[in-house]
């Protein structure tokens, strides 16, 4: 058997028809190709198949977010949900690390390796292409492909208007401060008046998740649960309020962060981990999952998670008067409560992550800024971090569709 492949090779010989050919085909002979560059190679090439076919399909895009992704979820999530700490922060660390080592070795064995550069530089470029088709697989897997699933506004309000007036923008603001008035009595608070998490975040979440999954079937099923972030200061200095990592299909959340924000953020990334990857229509699911919550509190963080985007949207597309005056005196009707819970990061917390920073938040917030605008815009979302916004729209088909905001 381990002469079949020269055999074969050999007989191509007959197929070329000039002596040019002939010493390529010699050429080839000598080489040896290993099977893991063979694999290698195929995983790269079926990646690019997988990616070519979502961004031309959308019908493949759906059934794979269908079918395939929730296997995946099946199997991974409950094998890394086994670690109690954040398996795929513990990756990125670990490639840091090898990335950092490598680099130093690879310099050193360049210099004073003689003889072996060549030998050195391909097991160096081995690892990096391996290490390369590891990040393609689970990014293409678990997320790139569900970028060019049917959006929810096609799928679910098809019917609904393409714009909306500024009186209708405005209905939606004072429908939410409504419920977050009310809600701002219910809550839990401490001897200062601070918003309180008293529920329990996974089941809580995952119960939540699960319910709107009547009407949202791609919501079913398993929940993984929601791991606190390490390294929270420094995706504090990003602005991040949760992570979800496609390469261990984990759902991450920054603890650092004020507990209003956790029920709409471990909501949010679990839309994610379902496939939902555009960031205006995960944000308009967790608002859903929080909103339809029996607990208070995630229905207070739900409400409080959009009303920043309604805000924004009102002051930046109202002109008439009449309605921007009417905006205004329902910003007046806020309870001063809500306005002091509405914060990423109390200020204690702030000065802790800022005391701690190697790089200063400026820095790391405007490479963060590019970072998500470049891959959001390389998956086809064209706008890409202002498609946060978007949610904005979202609601209000929701609320023209459903008749209502619960």
């Amino acid at each position: 058997m381990r002469n079949s492949a020269i055999d074969t090779l050999k007989m191509g010989k007959h197929l070329f028809k000039n002596k040019n050919d002939v010493f390529l085909w010699g050429i080839l002979m000598k080489r040896k190709v290993k099977k893991a560059d063979i694999v290698l190679i195929f995983i790269y090439l079926l990646m690019i198949i997988l990616n070519v076919a979502s961004w031309l399909s959308t019908a493949f895009a759906d059934w794979y977010a269908r079918n395939i992704l929730p296997v995946w979820v099946n199997i991974f999530s409950r094998a890394s949900s086994i670690i109690p700490f954040s398996l795929g922060e513990m990756m990125i660390i670990t490639a840091v690390v090898i990335v950092v080592s490598g680099i130093i070795t690879y310099v050193l064995f360049m210099i004073f390796g003689k003889g072996k550069r060549k030998k050195i530089s391909c097991t160096a470029l081995r690892i990096f292409l391996w290490i390369m088709a590891f990040i393609v697989t689970t990014e293409t897997m678990n997320c790139f492909i569900m970028y060019h699933c049917t959006s929810l506004s096609d799928e679910y309000f098809s019917k609904a208007s393409e714009e909306y007036s500024s009186e209708s923008l405005v209905n939606l603001y004072e429908v939410v401060v409504n419920n977050l008035n009310e809600l701002s009595d219910e809550v839990e608070r401490d001897e200062n008046g601070d918003f309180i998490l008293t529920d329990d975040l996974y089941k809580t979440a995952s119960d939540s998740m699960r319910k709107l999954s009547d009407v949202y079937p791609q919501l079913s099923g398993y929940y993984p649960k929601p791991k606190k972030i390490m390294f929270s200061g420094f995706i504090s200095q990003q602005y991040l309020m949760g992570v979800f990592f496609p390469f261990s299909l984990e759902v991450n959340y920054n603890k650092v962060m004020s507990p209003i924000n956790y029920p709409d953020t471990i909501c949010h990334e679990y839309a994610h981990l379902k496939g939902i990857m555009p960031e205006d229509e995960a944000g308009f699911v967790s608002f859903l999952a929080c909103i339809g919550s029996e607990s208070a509190q995630f229905r207070y963080s739900g409400y409080l998670s959009v009303i920043y985007y309604i805000e924004n949207d009102i002051y930046e597309c109202v002109t008439e008067r009449s309605e921007l005056e009417r905006a205004d005196a329902i910003r007046e009707s806020l309870d001063t409560r809500i306005v002091n819970d509405n914060v990423f990061l109390t200020y204690d917390a702030w000065e802790k992550v800022e005391e701690k920073a190697v790089v200063s938040t400026d820095v790391i917030n405007d490479v963060s800024d590019v970072f998500t605008d470049t891959s959001l815009k390389l998956n086809g979302v064209s706008d890409g971090k202002a498609s946060y916004g978007r949610k904005v729209k979202l609601l209000l088909d929701y609320y023209e569709t459903e008749g209502s905001l619960k």
